[in-house]
């Protein structure tokens, strides 16, 4: 029914009958242009109030996400959305994107994160609505397992976020904790409120697959972001590993408050290979 352009018609793809200026964008053909209007926007159809659409094939989009808070003062709370295969800086080195506003699109309309080397996998955690640097305004917690296989947690803040543009690891990170050990994997992050009651937001990161004193234990470290420092699992203020062989501890992290009401927040630690989990306070 529609003319290709060589004819004189506006079917930009005269030879599949799914493609034509009658056709539908839909979630999953997001790589062509359905309706042939030359963009690849929010698809129609009931997907939602809001679509972000991936622009990699296979990168990942939305494999992990966390709500971020208000970065910006403008009422409207920020999304935290990652892309763990995301090869845009690297390949496999994952992309954690920012995201804002009423409407939908392509998410690299908003701040983008990238990785600073391949397989990083940035994002395959992230945490947000903690405000780490005491400016007022949340900032973003990622986890990045496979750098190195050691793996590393970061710390970006509003400020350089409300910037705008793109950031890089680690170059662009306020904090970072730096696995130092092979297959440990580190890079499981959670905000946790005050610890040890110094008034300072403090920090939970995760090995669960990495091995302290037997294999796959699990570790989980807990430090203060406030300085802005640089440090290594061992220079955490506090350090609490896996009681068995495979216990995985610190699958997932949780935040929890003041459990007790003793003044002081608690974390919640999973031990997903026991089916249980852990208060440490």
């Amino acid at each position: 029914g529609f003319d290709s352009p060589e004819a004189g018609g506006d079917d930009c793809d005269d030879g599949d009958a799914t493609i034509s200026p009658a056709g539908t964008e839909t979630m999953l053909n997001l790589w062509e242009d359905d309706n042939c209007d030359s963009a690849l926007t929010t698809p129609e159809g009931s997907y939602g109030d809001q679509v972000w659409l991936g622009t990699e094939s296979g990168a990942l989009v939305g494999e992990h996400m966390s709500k971020l808070g208000d970065i910006n003062g403008d009422g409207v709370d920020e999304a935290i959305v990652a892309a763990i295969y995301s090869g845009i800086a690297y390949p496999n080195g994952g992309t954690a994107y920012i995201i804002s506003g009423p409407d939908g699109g392509p998410i690299d309309t908003g701040h983008e994160i990238l990785a600073g080397g391949e397989n990083w996998y940035l994002g395959v955690d992230s945490d947000g609505g903690t405000d780490f640097d005491g400016d007022g305004f949340p900032d973003v917690l990622l986890g990045a397992p496979g750098k190195l296989s050691k793996g590393a947690a970061y710390l970006v803040t509003a400020a350089v976020i409300g910037a705008g543009g793109t950031s890089q690891l680690p170059d662009d990170a306020w904090w970072s904790f730096e696995g130092d050990i092979d297959a440990n994997y580190w890079g499981t992050v959670r905000g946790i409120g005050d610890f040890d009651g110094d008034g300072i937001e403090d920090a939970a990161i995760a090995a669960a697959f990495g091995s302290a004193n037997l294999p796959t234990d699990g570790m989980v470290a807990i430090a203060s972001p406030a300085d802005g420092e640089s440090i290594t699992p061992a220079e955490a203020a506090y350090r609490f590993v896996g009681d068995y062989e495979g216990a995985r501890y610190g699958e997932p992290l949780g935040r929890i408050g003041d459990l007790d009401l003793d003044g002081l927040d608690e974390v919640l630690v999973g031990v997903t290979s026991g089916n249980i989990a852990i208060v440490i306070r």
